[in-house]
């Protein structure tokens, strides 16, 4: 029975390792809307050089992939004209961009959690009783907060918006690209993009 409930924690481990991290919540999208959006592109306003670069290209190749059009910021507007949203309007428009996705950080939350020391007892198949004493341990999780803003570029009007949760990311990377699924699904089935066909 010990073995078969250490077995259990293993695999409830593996499991929980596998989920993705990142949620998306108070989603909002303007019922007047009803333009499908074709050529996008993403501006992360992240003070990390290398945060800002490796999440825009992953929700770039995210987009891409499913066949929908995207740029990241870099590659339409250079780094130091960021503070100028009039360079960047121009610089979208000329482009052909007709919706820009603006992300945004809004927080980090910590959370400490305080499991106390247990004594935990498992019965065997012969009788006896295995037991061991587990000791008092302390989690923190930590929750990067993202506001996620999708804007149309003829009317300058917000379209739709959402904030992204994520949990204790793996790494800037994975982060990235759940932040991008996150969005991506959220915008097709709010019918914002037309997806052809999502390559896997």
């Amino acid at each position: 029975m010990k073995k078969l409930y250490i077995i259990f924690l293993l695999l409830s481990a593996i499991f929980l390792s596998g989920c993705k991290s990142t949620q998306l919540v108070n989603v909002w999208r303007d019922a007047d809307a009803n333009q499908e959006y074709h050529n996008l592109a993403v501006i992360a306003f992240i003070n990390d050089d290398n945060a800002r670069t490796v999440i825009e290209q992953k929700i770039v190749n995210i987009f891409e992939n499913s066949g929908v059009k995207m740029m990241k910021a870099n590659a339409i507007v250079h780094e130091s004209d960021y503070v100028s949203p009039e360079v960047i309007e121009q610089a979208l428009k000329d482009k052909g961009i007709d919706g820009v996705l603006i992300l945004r950080p809004v927080g980090v939350d910590k959370d400490v959690t305080v499991n106390s020391g247990v004594y935990a007892v498992y019965p065997g198949w012969n009788g006896f009783f295995y037991g061991g004493y587990y000791p008092p341990s302390v989690y923190t999780t930590t929750t990067f907060k993202i506001q996620n803003e999708l804007y149309d570029i003829a009317t300058d009007k917000m379209i739709w918006s959402a904030q992204t949760n994520t949990m204790d990311p793996e790494d800037i990377q994975t982060m990235g690209e759940e932040i991008g699924d996150a969005v991506f699904y959220s915008l097709r089935d709010n019918g914002l993009i037309i997806v052809p066909d999502r390559k896997e």
